[in-house]
């Protein structure tokens, strides 16, 4: 009866690792360290699972797959690495405390071994010149050309076309060679992978800038489409962004969380230029994002700008449509209506609102 029972028990425990993806590891010199696996959700980085190292740096995650292809990350201390999980691999990662990105490995799956040679010639090309020259090398477009155009709706093609150096766009849409790859990609996961919600944003950066280029107009190297996002405010009204931006208003798109700890900070330095500017035609369309009802509509009613929400029932789809992976994100659109800048600091806020007035 005893060796009936510890058979059933490993049975259980057999079923149970095999319905989830594993990653496990070893880092030398981590000992009784933590590491940690994050997913996106909403755009935001959300920590699904962490391990602690032992004495010899060994560790092990396992979690439940997403039910589709998606992109995770390992975050050990400062270091980031990025991995695809289709359903139920085991994924193991070899690297060390002293020089983590620089030799880190992956085995036993080949998507995140692919994902793995894209970073390490990104890293090589960075360590050969800087991070601004790297995002233009010609030499390195070339190499991550040929891997997207090897498979074009694969999760590395869309992992390369998003993927910036330091703020750098690799892949940029106001360049027409450029764009011709976005085009082969958005062109491939529509064929391919329709219900996937990146595919409207490949289309939409693809269409959008395609108009643009035809048409001889200058796009900036930090602008996108300006895509519609249409949510109900606090009232239970729609606001609309395009129809916002048509009235010859300077808009500042944000993407926030109201109960983060530095969103208050952040709506003050938002208020602070609501109140110079609005006079002279500035706006703000603010979502939240990622917070329950009853704390957005605390905040959103002692706010004086457009503020909405993006219901968990409406998913991802308009922070992919603007590339959102880390919140907060904050965007400009000028009185043409068009979204020209892609705001990293908010202590610049002001001055480049000034620009557009």
């Amino acid at each position: 009866m005893r060796k009936s029972i510890i058979i059933i028990l490993a049975a259980v425990a057999f079923a149970s690792c095999a319905d989830k993806w594993q990653l496990s590891g070893k880092i030398d010199g981590a000992a009784d360290e933590t590491v940690y696996v994050q997913n996106s959700s909403n755009g935001l980085w959300i920590i699904l699972d962490s391990a602690r190292t032992d004495s010899e740096g060994n560790f092990a995650i396992s979690h439940a797959p997403a039910g589709h292809p998606d992109i995770y990350r390992l975050v050990y201390g400062e270091n980031v690495v990025y991995f695809p999980i289709d359903s139920v691999e085991a994924i193991t990662l070899s690297a060390s405390k002293a020089n983590f990105t620089g030799d880190y490995a992956f085995a036993g799956s080949p998507d995140a071994e692919a994902f793995m040679k894209i970073d390490h010639k990104i890293y090589d090309t960075v360590g050969k010149t800087d991070a601004a020259t790297a995002a233009n090398d010609s030499l390195l477009k070339r190499d991550l050309s040929e891997i997207i155009l090897a498979d074009p709706a694969g999760l590395a093609a869309y992992y390369i076309i998003t993927r910036q150096i330091s703020g750098n766009q690799i892949f940029r849409s106001d360049n027409r060679r450029d764009l011709g790859i976005i085009g082969a990609v958005a062109n491939a996961f529509s064929e391919q992978r329709p219900d996937d919600p990146r595919t409207e944003y490949l289309k939409q950066l693809y269409l959008s800038n395609k108009k643009a280029l035809s048409a001889g107009k200058v796009v900036y190297a930090d602008e996108a489409p300006l895509i519609e996002i249409n949510l109900r405010d606090e009232k239970g009204k729609e606001q609309s962004l395009t129809e916002l931006a048509s009235k010859g208003n300077v808009v500042v798109l944000n993407f926030t969380t109201y109960d983060a700890p530095e969103s208050p900070a952040f709506n003050v330095a938002l208020n602070k230029a609501y109140e110079r500017f609005h006079a002279q035609g500035l706006e703000i369309y603010q979502v939240a994002v990622d917070v329950d009802d009853v704390t957005w509509r605390q905040s959103a009613v002692n706010l004086p700008w457009i503020t909405v929400r993006n219901p968990q029932a409406d998913g991802a789809k308009n922070l992919l449509n603007y590339n959102v992976q880390e919140i907060p994100a904050t965007f400009l659109i000028n009185r043409k209506g068009e979204l020209v800048k892609r705001l990293d600091n908010i202590d610049s806020l002001q001055a480049e609102i000034a620009k557009l007035m």
